[in-house]
């Protein structure tokens, strides 16, 4: 019979620590506006960051509908456009455009991609690939790695 309480408490504290990763599970909606932090990760080829510039702000606005996610960014990495929202909570939009982003004539097929991993409703993991593939044979890709915070709404 002592044995009872022992075997009680190991039975909450076992149970307890069975929770799991949460990540994504309480979110009821994504939208919002987001301030993210970026950092560079890695490999910055194309130049999205000057040497002396640790990292960058980027802010998204969010409107999910019916599990689709309208995402736009203020910086203009990927203009306005639409993707699914998985059943995690996570999304990535993509855009691809030509143009010249140099100035010198010559034509690039730009890679855009920006993907949310939603931590809770106000917290996410956000990742950036930008690709560049030129007419002249230049390529590069940069990828960074962010935090994304909801930003409280204004009544006023």
């Amino acid at each position: 019979m002592r044995y009872i309480p022992v075997l009680i408490g190991f039975l909450f504290v076992a149970l307890a620590g069975c929770g799991g990763d949460s990540s994504g599970d309480d979110i009821s909606d994504v939208s919002g506006t987001w301030a993210v932090q970026f950092g560079i990760l890695g490999q910055d080829d194309c130049g999205l960051l000057s040497a002396d510039l640790p990292g960058f702000i980027d802010r998204h606005t969010l409107v999910e509908d019916h599990g689709v996610v309208t995402f736009n960014s203020q910086n203009g990495f990927i203009a306005e456009t639409q993707a699914p929202l998985n059943a995690d909570h996570s999304f990535q939009v993509t855009e691809e455009a030509v143009g010249v982003p140099f100035g010198d004539g010559v034509e690039c097929q730009i890679s855009s991609s920006i993907g949310y991993t939603f931590i809770n409703e106000e917290e996410a993991n956000v990742t950036l690939f930008r690709g560049l593939n030129c007419a002249d044979g230049f390529t590069c890709q940069s990828r960074a790695v962010g935090t994304a915070t909801l930003e409280p709404v204004s009544l006023g």
